[in-house]
């Protein structure tokens, strides 16, 4: 996981939600014409929470890596 600066998307089909992890497929998916710095008081995007989560309990990690 490379945690990055946060951004979010300004489109509303994007959701409300910010991303702080260049791994996270959501985030990566927003083209950069869409993304805007920061979080702008947005809650984080799950996926996001998910993968730092998992980084911080290897026993989880490792369950969520496929073999």
């Amino acid at each position: 996981m490379t945690q990055v600066q946060p951004w979010y998307s300004i489109r509303q089909r994007d959701g409300k939600v910010y991303h702080d992890n260049s791994q996270c497929p959501i985030g990566s998916a927003i083209d950069t014409k869409y993304r805007k710095a920061g979080h702008r008081c947005r809650v984080r995007c799950s996926t996001c929470a998910r993968l730092a989560a998992a980084l911080e309990n290897p026993e989880r990690l490792a369950r969520l890596t496929p073999l």
